[in-house]
């Protein structure tokens, strides 16, 4: 079985004999950590290959796209989990900020034991 892990994604190409194009389909598992949990997507792609090995090639490259897209929303702002992970790291600021006393002056002159 393959595998490749890609940017914190695990890739797992699934190609399939398409008997129909006599050809073989890619697929392609894609899954990454969220929290404490595990997301996945699936990929079917149209393309069709005369290889398993150029049909693996293939979702490889795709599959490694479909990351980079993926994370490059995240981060400009507009996926879902990214604003609520900032929303997170502001509530969590403020809270810290009405908890934690502020530090005492540095005292001169004290030794270490």
């Amino acid at each position: 079985m393959w595998n490749r892990l890609y940017r914190n994604h695990v890739i797992m190409p699934f190609p399939s004999y398409d008997t129909v194009t006599n050809a073989w389909a890619p697929q392609a598992d894609i899954s990454w950590c969220a929290g404490s949990s595990r997301e996945f997507e699936f990929i079917q792609f149209s393309d069709r290959f005369l290889t398993e090995a150029d049909a693996v090639t293939f979702v490889i490259r795709t599959s490694e796209a479909w990351v980079d897209n993926r994370l490059e929303r995240l981060r400009s702002g507009s996926g879902s989990e990214h604003a609520a992970v900032i929303d997170m790291i502001g509530a969590l600021k403020k809270s810290l900020e009405k908890v934690s006393p502020t530090q005492p002056p540095q005292t001169q002159g004290l030794t270490q034991w």
